[in-house]
């Protein structure tokens, strides 16, 4: 069973940031270290509206033209796919202020919050 109870990654003695118990800052952990991996990538698919120029938003390439991108565009195309899971998990993609991958201010409505409630049975 999933465990969504609300475990946050914390920091260890050196900084690093350690993951907490439940399955959910498992996920987020691992969110935001691709939102991370990822960021110069989603720059240049949103820098001046270029993916979206070019290919249309990100659901609108099918396996086959994604198969024919350029290396690059197809990291691009990745990072806005995992910016697009970011944001509805709740997560700053860097659209917005604080820090990437950390919890946005307004949690309504987002999968997380969703998720939580769930599992408080809220």
């Amino acid at each position: 069973m999933l465990n969504l109870g609300r475990d946050r990654p914390e920091r260890d003695g050196h900084g690093r940031r350690v993951v907490a118990h439940s399955d959910a800052a498992v996920f987020e952990e691992a969110l935001r270290l691709a939102l991370e991996a990822t960021r110069n990538d989603f720059v240049r698919w949103e820098t001046d509206g270029a993916g979206e120029r070019k290919f249309g938003d990100e659901f609108s390439l099918n396996p086959a033209q994604v198969a024919h991108l350029s290396d690059s565009w197809k990291l691009a195309y990745l990072a806005r796919l995992v910016g697009t899971l970011g944001l509805y998990w709740g997560l700053n993609t860097g659209r917005s202020a604080g820090p990437l991958g950390e919890p946005r201010s307004d949690q309504r409505g987002t999968l997380r919050t969703l998720l939580q409630d769930r599992a408080s049975g809220t």
